[in-house]
């Protein structure tokens, strides 16, 4: 692990590197789920191979395992019996006798329709360990030795040194409503803060952005310091724009709190003339906090030309649509404005529950959503 060329080796797999996960599961279904355009190569269990070919999945391209000509390792489930106090001798027999069943060849046997090999080689391979299923039977041709503890933590430590660092920034809602049920929500973003935090590398970068409110409309204003925010907010905005197009994104996301309104006809939200975007009826003597913002992302969703999806919370009304308009009056089609449920729904469970948002960059839309009801929190027509 000392040699340089181990580092550059390990370095240059890192540049490589799209995404990071928990498990080679997660990768496997990932790359199930979305297809090769999330993601065309990982390091996998030869059973995940397998389970690509289930027909849950429709991928565009097989799935195959390629077997690296220097050896792989068995991963390999332990069975034993614990040295303690409490392991009478008829706890030992029994789990002695329970081992002596596992390896029997019938037993064996039965893990090759699950997509996992016999411990025992002299268990004859079946289907669906075959190249109908992605994989080789015939390898691997060579097995490697587990390494040493020592040799498994340098090889940690040397990837902690080469990996990509991950640049996180996290908005925190610290408003009025996040003390509600006796402070028990702001506990638990402050919970999930901190274990966030504890996840990060030394070489990582992380930011924190408190947020309340848009600081002129509340009743003690800051004109000045919102004045400040909503220029740099706008500056953030025009610059992810131009890196987006620098890059030939497919597509846009953009997540916020607020719902700065969209329609004259809305009832929770500010009402606004939609080509001008000027607030109206009894919202016209307000101050409007989002005016500006909401002219400068019209002009880049327009130059834009590809989908842009705008999330929002605040009024919580679940609901998907296409409210932006140019200053003729003409949709804007390649825009959509997603509201999350939310707490403010009286029955008995605050609507709370969420929405998958699938991505794929190759489709016309790319984004497409599926709301999910949390079967919990079904009260006007419980779960079957």
């Amino acid at each position: 692990m000392a040699k340089p060329e181990v580092g550059r080796f390990l370095a240059g797999i890192e540049k490589s590197v799209v995404h990071y996960g928990s498990s080679t599961g997660f990768f496997g279904r990932k790359m199930f789920e979305r297809s090769p355009g999330y993601l065309s190569a990982a390091v996998l269990y030869e059973s995940s191979v397998i389970e690509s070919y289930d027909p849950q999945y429709r991928l565009p391209f097989p799935v195959v395992a390629i077997y690296p000509k220097e050896g792989t390792f068995w991963s390999d489930h332990t069975v034993g019996v614990v040295d303690r106090e409490w392991v009478s001798p008829e706890h030992r027999e029994a789990a002695q006798a329970y081992i002596r069943f596992l390896l029997e060849p019938g037993q064996q046997a039965r893990a090759i329709p699950h997509g996992f090999r016999p411990a025992s080689v002299d268990v004859p391979l079946g289907p669906p360990i075959d190249a109908a299923h992605g994989v080789d039977p015939k390898e691997p041709q060579t097995t490697l030795e587990v390494p040493s503890p020592l040799a498994i933590e340098s090889t940690l430590q040397l990837w902690r040194e080469a990996k990509r660092t991950a640049n996180v920034t996290l908005a925190l809602d610290v408003s009025g409503s996040m003390n509600e049920e006796g402070g028990a929500k702001i506990a638990g973003a402050r919970d999930g803060a901190r274990q966030l935090v504890a996840a990060l590398a030394d070489r990582d970068r992380f930011a924190l952005l408190l947020f309340n409110d848009n600081n002129l409309c509340d009743t003690a204003p800051d004109r000045d310091e919102y004045a400040a925010r909503n220029a740099a907010n706008i500056a953030w905005l025009q610059e992810s724009f131009q890196v987006a197009r620098r890059r030939g994104s497919a597509a846009i996301m953009i997540i916020s709190q607020a719902n700065p309104g969209w329609y004259p006809f809305e009832d929770d939200a500010p009402k606004r003339n939609p080509l001008t975007l000027e607030q109206v009826d009894t919202w016209a003597s307000q101050p409007d906090g989002f005016m500006k913002f909401l002219l400068a992302l019209r002009a880049e969703v327009i130059a834009f030309r590809n989908p842009v999806v705008y999330v929002h919370g605040d009024s919580h009304t679940f609901r998907i649509d296409k409210p932006f308009f140019d200053s003729k009056g003409q949709r804007l089609e390649n825009f959509t404005r997603l509201e999350t449920f939310g707490d403010n729904a009286a029955n008995g469970t605050n609507d709370v529950n969420w929405v998958k948002v699938l991505v794929n960059p190759h489709s016309r839309e790319v984004f497409s959503f599926q709301p999910q009801i949390v079967p919990a929190n079904r009260v006007a027509h419980p779960t079957p």
